[in-house]
């Protein structure tokens, strides 16, 4: 309470840098599920400090989200699941539907079916995803995530983003999960043939950094 009071009072100028959406959506994302659980849980927490966390998320993170990027999977996902978050906490409809409607269009677009015949699924209003990485460009196979080609983190952070938005709007009974659970299914499963220790190989020029590089001290 002490961390979130402390920010609310003093940010100011938003997330601005080039990266900033995203800076915006990792915050946007967690925070409120904290503030939540302190909200409703410790009485400790004035009114007016409450308000003024409000005010942050409106005024701090939710202008550098509320656009989207069109840029990638685990962006746009994680800036839906941040937009979703905020506007539970902040009882804000409006934009809540919003950041439904942006999971909707994105979510199909960052996995792949072979229902979806020769492509993927394009983000609404965004054009054709990207799915290679430095002119490589995967097989297309039930579950692949758009950034599977880059990396399993990223992959793996787009996948994060799309369920967890889901299971705040199932908590507001919204159910995203059976609209978009083949994919989600064949995604989980297409990221753990690759997990140790007994995983398969993955293919070439997929990059599965599946192992931690540093020890825990």
């Amino acid at each position: 309470m002490k961390i979130t009071n402390a920010w609310s009072g003093t940010l100011t100028g938003g997330h601005t840098n080039s990266n900033g959406h995203v800076q915006a959506s990792w915050t946007g994302d967690v925070w409120p599920r904290a503030a939540e659980i302190i909200r409703y849980s410790y009485k400790g927490w004035t009114d007016d400090d409450i308000a003024k966390f409000q005010n942050m998320l409106t005024t701090q993170c939710l202008p550098s989200l509320i656009h989207g990027t069109c840029e990638n999977g685990n962006k746009e996902l994680t800036i839906s699941e941040a937009i979703i978050n905020i506007d539970v906490f902040n009882d804000n409809r409006a934009a809540f539907d919003f950041g439904i409607k942006m999971w909707r269009g994105r979510a199909p677009a960052t996995i792949y079916l072979k229902t979806d015949v020769q492509k993927p699924v394009e983000p609404v209003g965004c054009g054709p995803a990207v799915w290679g990485n430095k002119g490589f460009t995967p097989e297309f196979v039930d579950g692949l995530l758009q950034e599977s080609a880059s990396d399993s983190q990223h992959a793996n952070m787009a996948f994060a983003g799309m369920v967890d938005a889901a299971e705040t709007a199932r908590q507001q009974g919204i159910d995203l999960y059976a609209e978009q659970g083949k994919r989600i299914v064949a995604a989980m499963e297409f990221q753990a043939q690759y997990l140790p220790p007994n995983g398969a190989k993955p293919p070439e020029n997929l990059e599965f950094n599946l192992h931690p590089t540093r020890k825990i001290a």
